[in-house]
């Protein structure tokens, strides 16, 4: 007859951080950190927080992600972040049951799960253009074949989650604020080092029964990779570049994408000088319009009584898709 718990110490301590976790905790890690930048970043944490000074009880592992997830630290990075005593962190800390259901019940959170619905949309992008790699049926590639869509894959895939709801949310409105006939290019710079720039492009297919469907397709992933060469001109800053394209217009129904990906670092002369030629053809980001973005991983929600923001028929910051008067502000 067992009177102990099972327990697992630090086998190694000199070594890589073995996790252990049963399946109940399992699950609930991997649908809180659903990505796998999120997912390492907190297993991270967690090697460093069990192997630091302070002893650590907790009634289950979701209590240590609660904790994670409301928590930041110095650098702006979900941490385990404890109170302390003048300056020095507290010897052991024991976490009793509520601070997970009080994250998952918060305002804040339940904002964070309407908005990140339409993350989704990123999560299908690598799904599908995994497969048709996989599968060898990809309608364009190139001559590193598989090994030039795995670095597209690998930039898309490493993207937490609230980063891939922005650009959804970005990709989304572009499809639904273009009509079929117009053609639209947004570019998002990066905003940490080591991230790509990317390039999404809507390309209307042409009201003429002379181009074909397969003329259309080489058009489009031309102009996509003249965009991605532009971009480089424009900001030579830019590293990676991976060109994502589609077709104009919104209509619910089944379409085609392209991706590419544009390694910068290959500028030269006549790079810069083909690069202009083809803005100057094309009339690609001449005179961009900067648009700035406050993206919090977690919405912001109106307190009542203060001040408002947003005017009442803009969006809510919620993330619920309805207008600010229909939604927050009456709440």
């Amino acid at each position: 007859m067992h009177t102990k718990p099972f327990c697992v110490g630090d086998l190694d301590p000199h070594s890589t951080l073995i996790h252990i976790l049963d399946d109940d905790s399992l699950r609930t890690l991997m649908t809180t950190r659903d990505t796998i930048s999120d997912f390492v970043a907190y297993l991270s944490k967690r090697a460093k927080l069990f192997r630091g000074k302070t002893k650590i009880r907790a009634t289950g592992e979701e209590q240590l992600l609660a904790i994670y997830l409301k928590e930041l630290n110095a650098k702006g990075e979900h941490d385990f972040v404890f109170p302390t005593t003048r300056g020095k962190p507290p010897d052991q800390i024991f976490l009793a049951e509520g601070h997970w259901e009080d994250f998952q019940n918060s305002r804040e959170r339940l904002a964070q799960l309407a908005r990140d619905k339409i993350s989704y949309l990123w999560d299908g992008l690598i799904e599908k253009f995994s497969t048709h790699a996989l599968k060898g049926d990809q309608y364009f590639v190139t001559g590193g074949g598989i090994k030039d869509t795995e670095k597209v894959l690998r930039f898309m895939a490493r993207e937490p989650r609230w980063k891939r709801s922005h650009y959804s949310q970005v990709i989304g409105n572009m499809l639904k604020t273009t009509s079929a006939t117009q053609q639209r290019l947004r570019v998002l710079q990066t905003t940490e080092p080591g991230d790509p720039y990317y390039v999404f492009l809507l390309f209307p297919i042409p009201n003429d029964p002379s181009v074909t469907y397969e003329k259309y397709r080489e058009v489009r992933r031309a102009v996509l990779e003249a965009c991605c060469k532009i971009v480089r001109l424009r900001y030579p800053e830019a590293k990676d570049i991976v060109g994502i394209a589609t077709e104009s217009g919104f209509d619910g129904g089944g379409r085609s994408e392209d991706a590419i990906y544009f390694d910068a670092r290959e500028w030269n002369a006549g790079a810069e000088v083909e690069a202009k030629e083809l803005q100057a053809k094309l009339g690609i980001l001449q005179k961009p319009i900067r648009r700035n973005f406050n993206v919090t991983e977690y919405p912001e929600i109106p307190v009542p009584g203060m001040k408002l923001k947003n005017p009442r028929n803009k969006p809510c910051p919620c993330g619920s898709g309805k207008k600010y008067k229909h939604c927050c502000l009456n709440k």
